[in-house]
């Protein structure tokens, strides 16, 4: 027997596979427990330093799986890009579970965390140990042997034990935050299959939803074709917190296989979005050995797949369906709520029928807004009582009828949004001076550097409209030009015009501008994957940023298949293309409907004065009581 150990890979594949794809802890961690699941172990122990991170630190995951012999190590773990499942024809392992490893690429995402990984593994009474080390892969040239630690007899059970060391971050570990991140990625925690972070074992009630409602979910996506999705659909009782993640993920086998989204959902009740998480098991996307449904990193599934497209959309119409309910479900809660209150409840059982129909509807559209402030709700309500028995009132809310006219009530209400709509206006009139000389810029294909990036400086939104303030990071962007200049065999029309870097929140922005008629072809997406890589060796060292993604802005993308394809790859390892027209487009589509939500606001108003006018009628009828 060969008592060597043989890997043969490309260092370009570790980089695209493992390194960029995989640069969080959270996703790597996860990927070795599937390991673990894959191997039947019943329990997973996962070790993370919980002080600052130094070089001595490690990260442990430990199993009592069945382990490895020496031979299936170099047959199988250092066989890079194995499909397991369909090599050797059988989708379970030998305890009967679903195998969640697919492409054998799982073992590369440590490389994404840490430059070495030590493996011991124990079987049929001996232990293997060996180290992988990314420096030394890199020298192999293709051909790496990695150094055989141990190989001897042990009395010690099966398992194994993979240990990351010379880890990138300097940034201690948030372990609430990771345990919470792993609780979210896996649904078979606790199905015999026990994953303890730190010495605590981590269970489904770790992903510290709160649910105020559920809907549990088993339907059939398409019956003719026996797709089904089980799971559930939930909401806060408050808005979801944005280090939460509002959004349905769904999951595979028990590991997730799409990061929360709403599916492109925009019906219903749009405001339940922002209350709604969710997981949906959808194991036949990862079922057929042929077919592969799901991106590289596992994270998201192939949208243009028909399985996609029939999830997608059966999605969307469940996600407008829940919300609708969820709406009708806050505001019929609420309405007790405000009935039962002191204020009221004595009140309202003093009304004749007639008197607590109109209250009722009333504090039905009250209840109805899920972002009204209690204390404005506070004030609706004593408006109300104070109001109630005068005729004026009770003949305009008896003008009202339906649920289109308990709004409108409700707009009478709020006039005081006409008075934020007005300074909303002066702000837009602004931005639409800005996308006029923006348009201007593109038509004369601005060639001049200080022209885009000045206007790009001072107007960040027309980039990304959460960027409201320019968090200008020049120290990055000087080192892309030194060290990428331009040849003078570059086009004119192709030529850079500068780079950008913008920070926001945890994420490093780099952006590089060409001329507004330029046109990226393969070359060009080359170019920026290699900014990417030389940047965010910087932004590891220095640990101001977690995660680093580039755009490059352009007229458009030259029309070839070998393009496009280039494009979709890019964009799955943090490369976006903004093109000047989408640009412009979008800034336009964006606040014209704010525009129009002025405009309907001033309709309000007209409105609101009716009611100042009722107002009125009611102190003369105090008055003369």
């Amino acid at each position: 027997m060969d008592d060597r150990l043989v890997m043969q890979v490309q260092m370009t594949v570790i980089d695209h596979l493992g390194i960029q794809l995989y640069s969080h802890l959270a996703p790597v961690i996860c990927e070795l427990i599937a390991n673990s699941w894959d191997a039947d172990a019943n329990n997973v122990w996962v070790s993370v330093p919980e002080v600052a991170v130094d070089e001595s630190s490690e990260i442990v995951i430990r199993d009592d799986g069945e382990g490895m012999t020496f031979q299936e190590i170099n047959e199988y773990y250092l066989q890079i890009g194995r499909n397991r499942r369909k090599n050797l024809g059988k989708d379970r392992t030998k305890g009967g579970r679903k195998v969640i490893g697919r492409k054998g690429l799982g073992k590369l995402s440590a490389f994404g965390v840490a430059d070495e990984v030590m493996v011991e593994t124990v079987k049929e009474g001996r232990r293997v140990a060996f180290v992988l080390n990314i420096h030394d892969i890199r020298r192999s040239e293709g051909l790496y042997e990695p150094p055989v630690l141990v190989d001897e007899p042990t009395d010690d059970p099966p398992g194994t034990t993979v240990t990351l060391r010379k880890l990138k971050r300097k940034r201690p570990v948030d372990i609430e935050s990771l345990r919470r991140q792993i609780a979210r990625r896996f649904t078979i925690l606790g199905q015999s299959f026990n994953v303890y972070l730190n010495n605590v074992e981590i269970t489904l009630d770790d992903r510290g939803y709160k649910l105020q409602y559920k809907w549990e979910i088993d339907e059939w996506v398409d019956p003719g074709k026996q797709r089904r999705i089980k799971g559930w659909i939930g909401t806060l009782e408050k808005p979801v917190r944005e280090d939460f993640g509002k959004g349905i993920v769904v999951t595979a086998r028990g590991k997730l296989i799409h990061e929360p989204t709403f599916f492109g959902a925009s019906g219903g009740k749009q405001v339940a979005y922002s209350y709604m998480v969710g997981v949906l098991e959808a194991d036949y996307l990862d079922d057929d050995p042929d077919k592969d449904l799901v991106s590289t990193d596992r994270s998201s599934i192939i949208t243009d797949s028909e399985e996609a497209q029939e999830l997608f959309e059966w999605a969307r119409k469940k996600i407008a369906e829940i919300s609708e309910e969820w709406s009708d479900k806050r505001a019929r809660e609420r309405e007790q709520v405000i009935k039962s209150l002191e204020i009221v409840d004595s009140w309202y059982r003093k009304l004749g029928t007639h008197e607590k129909r109109l209250a009722d509807r009333v504090f039905r559209a009250i209840a109805s807004v899920p972002d009204l402030p209690d204390e404005k709700a506070q004030e609706f309500i004593e408006y109300v009582i104070d109001s109630i028995d005068h005729r004026a009132f009770k003949d305009l809310i008896a003008d009202f009828k339906g649920t289109e006219d308990e709004l409108k009530l409700l707009e009478l209400f709020r006039e005081w949004e006409v008075l934020e709509a007005k300074e909303m206006l002066r702000v837009m009139e602004g931005r639409f001076a800005t996308i006029e000389k923006f348009e201007t810029l593109v038509r004369e294909n601005a060639k001049e550097v200080p022209t885009l990036h000045n206007f790009f400086k001072e107007f960040p939104w027309m980039l990304d409209p959460r960027w409201t303030v320019w968090k200008d990071e020049a120290t990055y962007s000087n080192l892309l030009k030194e060290r990428f200049p331009e040849g003078d065999d570059v086009p004119e029309e192709n030529r850079r015009i500068d780079f950008l870097a913008v920070g926001f929140g945890h994420t490093l922005n780099i952006i590089e501008l060409k001329r507004p008629r330029a046109k990226a072809g393969k070359k060009e997406f080359s170019q920026v994957q290699e900014y990417l890589e030389f940047i965010q060796t910087y932004v590891r060292e220095e640990g101001r940023f977690s995660d680093v993604i580039a755009y490059l802005v352009c007229g458009g993308i030259v029309d070839k298949a070998e393009v496009r394809t280039k494009r979709d790859i890019a964009r799955r390892v943090g490369i976006h293309v903004l093109f000047y027209s989408e640009l412009m487009d979008r800034a336009k589509a964006l606040h014209q409907e704010l525009i129009e939500k002025y405009q309907s606001l001033k309709e309000r108003k007209k409105t609101a004065e009716q009611v100042g006018e009722t107002r009125s009628l009611v102190a003369v009828g105090k008055s003369g009581d």
